[in-house]
């Protein structure tokens, strides 16, 4: 029996709850996460004893000591962090934790990654639009390719911004129900 896998656990922003729940899953089914790469898009699980541990992931610009202190002092443990986005870990036994204790934090996190995907987009619009025009005249079949590679990963922070816009929206309405 192997003791080590790979995954491919892809995961968006906008529904970082699924990837958490799958490293939840794994980790009490005795398959404890040990090394992601890629962003979090491959992860490395080693065989164990089955564990009941939180995963939890948040996104800042940097980690000051203020944010660093409170995790740790609620017993997070800092599992993996790449480009501002912070894997957090913490074992459990009844009461399942999580990092956002009510729906404005949530927001308040949304809002740190549209501020993010936004500055993005405002220096890359630009950018493809100018060599956008000059690669289009080109006959070279890889520079268009590339060209639509580009215009394809804009249009998918366009539609992360816009899939979180729309979720922060929900939360918000959520909010003023209480």
């Amino acid at each position: 029996m192997k003791n080590h896998k790979w995954l491919f656990t892809p995961w968006f922003s906008s529904n970082s709850q699924h990837y958490e729940n799958l490293l939840e899953k794994m980790a009490f089914s005795g398959w404890i996460p040990t090394k992601t790469i890629l962003g979090f898009m491959f992860t490395k699980f080693a065989k164990q004893d089955p564990a009941k541990i939180r995963y939890c992931i948040d996104f800042h610009y940097k980690r000051d000591a203020d944010y660093n202190t409170l995790m740790t002092d609620d017993g997070w443990h800092l599992f993996k962090s790449r480009n501002g986005w912070f894997l957090w870990e913490k074992s459990y036994e009844t009461t399942r934790p999580s990092i956002f204790t009510d729906k404005q934090s949530l927001i308040d996190m949304n809002n740190r990654v549209l501020i993010f995907v936004g500055f993005i987009l405002t220096t890359q619009i630009p950018i493809y639009l100018i060599y956008a025009k000059k690669l289009f005249n080109q006959t070279s079949l890889v520079l268009n390719i590339l060209t639509f590679a580009y215009l394809f990963c804009i249009s998918l922070m366009i539609i992360l911004g816009t899939i979180i816009l729309f979720e922060n929206a929900k939360l918000k309405k959520d909010l003023i129900k209480k």
